[in-house]
């Protein structure tokens, strides 16, 4: 922990250490305390080997059950993760245009 806040002090020329009460990481068991998450995964969603992108993806369009109502967010077919949420949302959104294209 001191290493990281020697180089957090060196890089940035901000001296810190005298302001610091304390210090936690967030850990599964974080997760799983305040978050109440199954076995502490962050997003809330358990990915198991079997669950890869890959399977996920080749089942993809097999998840939709209604035309135009589709799932978005971190437990979408990229995984989960924050930053997959935007792809995520990105994807459905042109799948769903494109689904009201072809109704029109």
């Amino acid at each position: 922990m001191k290493e990281w806040v020697d180089y957090y002090e060196k890089t940035t020329g901000v001296t810190i250490r005298p302001y610091i009460e304390e210090i936690t990481f967030a850990s599964p068991a974080s997760f799983c305390r305040y978050l109440n998450t199954p076995n502490g995964t962050p997003y809330g969603y358990q990915v198991y080997k079997w669950d890869n992108i890959i399977n996920r993806l080749n089942s993809m369009d097999d998840e939709q059950m209604f035309k135009g109502l589709r799932l978005t967010g971190a437990a979408c077919e990229n995984i989960d993760g924050y930053n997959l949420c935007y792809l995520n949302g990105n994807i459905q959104g042109r799948k769903t245009l494109k689904d009201a294209e072809e109704d029109a």
